[in-house]
């Protein structure tokens, strides 16, 4: 009786549910979920074969117990037979009965305790197996639907190049670029529905996990995920995913470049003329390795270089306005990250500190690229060494970067009622010049403390002010004053008449 007792801890052993969903978890993150089937299966068979040990183990106990009471028993045909020979009929007998399949007659029940014991057997067998069967058949059909969704979409499309009247080329090319796009989709983005159960720091690590590889990849961007975690995670999220069918073109010579382009999978193909290839691109291939790109003429007149790993392309297009020199295709099916300006200030604006460090990197990488300017280079494809270069002079130390905190970058604030005042100054006509109070009201314009110093950015803080002062003076209706720097070409009498009457029209008033 203790030895049947010790097997039961094969169950505490087990634990099969916890089991099953520590593998589930281990198989999705390992990209290899179909195995879950597989594991499925095993579930099943071990579960009913642990199940027939324990019945066997019980049905052995019972007999032998009814022998030694000197009553009748299944093992009396087995006389004193080895203890290993009466559990494999045991476990036949038993597994017979949950499968349904042959027994032996000599193990059959003959006393009322074994026939109890029987039909206690054949109950649990079936709950069990029955529940086991079903995480099988639950397990397929969770493979069968993945497989109908992407064979659903294949259908589906096929409807539409059928009714477009497509050629077996243009369709077969289709079809193989749809579900590629289908399967890159599946595994590169998460339905919203399912994205609404995360919290905002879980989408963020998820956002930072598919994407940071990367981008940390490029010298001042790696920087910046250390130093302003928050900010490194709003430019991950800003990242746009272009996922492309082979011979796409990316990007065309004379178009404005838009955005910074990172070449994540796949092969592309940069096109660049021979009049726009200089020292740059020379030191671009040199400073990359024959297993990252390989670069030839065409027809003596264009540079062909083909990109087979991860590069940065158009990173100027972020700090200023340029044109494209060379021409972005793909030569196979592909995936790419862009960025652009617009989605950079709106990730780094919140952050003072950031703002510094982003514009001296933007001011001595513009600076650096001036130098070709002249020779008419094209500035798609920029050596790695430039960014790098610069990152490891402006972190030379913590002392010169990034002030403490961003406390050297907060502009000083006005009170409230300094505020108030001001703007009763500006709505009354009778007053003083308030536009001199300016700098006072708007600590960011400060000739000493404000961020537009800081910066050094006097001229961006000169524009500020004079629109600043040209509204107020339009407020106020004082002509003079505004016109009073325009030597040439003044706004005529008329044309602010008619402004005028759109500023009593709009009825602005100290509230607004």
């Amino acid at each position: 009786l203790a030895r049947s007792l010790r097997g039961l801890r094969i169950l505490r052993a087990f634990r099969l549910g916890a089991v099953q969903e520590t593998v589930e978890e281990v198989m999705f993150n390992m990209g290899i979920d179909r195995l879950i089937l597989v594991f499925a299966v095993g579930q099943t068979c071990l579960s009913i074969f642990l199940l027939a040990h324990m019945l066997s183990c019980g049905w052995y106990l019972l007999g032998r117990t009814e022998l030694e009471l000197g009553r009748r028993s299944w093992l009396e045909p087995y006389g004193g037979s080895d203890m290993w020979e009466a559990y494999i009929q045991c476990i036949y007998w038993t597994l017979g009965h949950i499968i349904a399949g042959a027994v032996n007659p000599r193990v059959d029940p003959v006393t009322l305790e074994e026939n109890l014991f029987s039909v206690a057997m054949l109950g649990s067998s079936l709950l069990v197996v029955g529940a086991c069967i079903s995480k099988m058949t639950n397990a397929i059909a969770d493979m069968q639907r993945m497989d109908l969704e992407a064979k659903d979409t294949k259908r589906k499309l096929g409807q539409v190049l059928r009714a477009s009247g497509a050629d077996n080329g243009l369709s077969t090319r289709i079809l193989r670029f749809g579900m590629h796009l289908y399967r890159r989709k599946a595994s590169l983005s998460v339905a919203d529905s399912v994205m609404g159960l995360l919290s905002k720091a879980l989408s963020c690590e998820l956002t930072i996990c598919q994407r940071s590889s990367y981008i940390v990849e490029h010298a001042f961007f790696g920087r910046l995920r250390y130093r302003f975690t928050e900010v490194f995670a709003s430019i991950c999220a800003a990242f746009d995913t272009l996922i492309l069918a082979d011979s796409d073109v990316v990007f065309s010579a004379g178009t404005i470049s838009e955005c910074l382009y990172i070449t994540v999978r796949g092969k592309f193909a940069l096109n660049t003329p021979l009049k726009h290839w200089g020292r740059l691109q020379h030191r671009s291939v040199k400073g990359h390795g024959a297993d990252k790109l390989s670069c030839h003429v065409v027809g003596e007149t264009t540079v062909v270089t083909q990109l087979y790993s991860l590069m940065w392309l158009c990173e100027v297009s972020l700090f200023a306005t340029s044109v494209h020199k060379s021409d972005l295709k793909t030569l196979s099916f592909a995936d790419a990250f862009t960025l652009t300006r617009a989605d950079l200030v709106a990730c780094v604006e919140k952050s003072p500190s950031c703002i510094h460090v982003v514009y001296q990197y933007a001011s001595e990488y513009i600076k650096r690229l001036n130098i070709f300017v002249d020779e008419d280079c094209d500035l798609e494809f920029v050596p790695s060494d430039v960014p790098f270069s610069i990152c490891e002079h402006m972190f030379a130390t913590d002392e010169e970067d990034v002030p403490d905190n961003g406390m050297d970058l907060d502009s000083p604030l006005a009170n409230v009622a300094e505020v108030r005042a001001f703007m009763e100054d500006v709505m009354s006509a009778a007053s003083a010049d308030p536009t001199e109070k300016l700098p006072e009201i708007f600590g960011e314009l400060h000739p000493k403390l404000g961020i537009y110093q800081a910066l050094k950015m006097e001229g961006e803080c000169k524009k500020a002010l004079a629109a600043m002062s040209s509204v107020i003076y339009l407020v106020r209706n004082d002509y003079h004053s505004f016109v009073s720097c325009q030597k040439e070409n003044r706004l005529s009498p008329e044309l602010w008449s008619a402004m005028q009457r759109f500023v009593a029209w709009v009825g602005l008033d100290a509230g607004d």
